[in-house]
């Protein structure tokens, strides 16, 4: 058993959920455990888990790997964190004509094959030795990094509305069990701002994507593309493509 593919749920750390497998798996014979490909805490799917030898081997899996999610996009509602984990920046709750063609149209244009994309101010990659979330949380400015991906794939699955008392139940539910040092009640009481009427579209796309990708950025891409606030509402990773 060198390597072998984990679900993490949504409110769970890939370190939780190897340490659920290793208390139902006392027969294995491993005596050393990591994993590649972290998600958000957000997010849920697949990551990789590497045993034994193969724990000292890791940059192999670091570059070049494909993936395919699954992915909610909200149009109307924009986060600092550019998911459900952050406080509300904006909300415009307006009528889109068109949506399906503009939505064709972005990833025929924008996102397909070799793109730039700009990193999100929250996430975990370093510069002088800090995560760019910690620029951000102590408003510091900073010039986000651009790294070049490739889309390989977009699939658009499905559009439908959702409420605001729906939107709520759902971000109540997650983000009360999601551990770490997050401002969950601040959160919270930016998401109960949402009126229950208030209604919203939701977008459900799957796209194949190479390593590096920030789904959230691509949500975000969107939204200025129709001048509209738009975030990821939610993300799973179906798989992770090993050469």
């Amino acid at each position: 058993m060198a390597k072998f593919f984990l679900f993490k749920p949504i409110g769970k750390t890939p370190l939780e959920v190897i340490n659920d497998y290793k208390k139902n798996h006392t027969e294995n014979s491993i005596n050393k455990i990591c994993y590649v490909y972290r998600l958000d805490p957000m997010a849920c799917g697949m990551f990789l888990v590497l045993t034994n030898e193969d724990c000292y081997d890791t940059n192999k899996y670091l570059t070049k790997i494909d993936k395919t999610y699954r992915y909610k996009l909200l149009i109307g509602i924009q986060t600092n964190t550019l998911d459900c984990l952050g406080n509300i920046e904006e909300i415009k709750n307006s009528k889109i004509e068109n949506l399906q063609e503009k939505l064709n149209y972005f990833f025929k244009k924008y996102y397909t094959n070799n793109i730039v994309q700009t990193l999100p101010k929250y996430c975990g990659y370093k510069i002088h030795n800090k995560p760019l979330w910690h620029y951000a949380n102590n408003n510091i400015d900073i010039e986000l990094p651009k790294r070049q991906v490739q889309i390989y794939r977009n699939i658009i699955n499905s559009i439908e509305k959702i409420k605001g008392k729906e939107l709520k139940e759902y971000v109540n539910k997650y983000l009360t069990i999601i551990k770490g040092d997050f401002p969950i009640k601040e959160y919270l009481e930016s998401w109960n701002t949402i009126e229950n009427t208030d209604e919203f579209t939701l977008v459900n796309i799957e796209s194949k994507v190479s390593s590096g990708t920030f789904i959230r950025k691509i949500c975000e891409d969107f939204g200025h593309y129709i001048h509209i606030p738009c975030m990821a509402f939610y993300i799973e990773r179906l798989s992770i493509h090993l050469v």
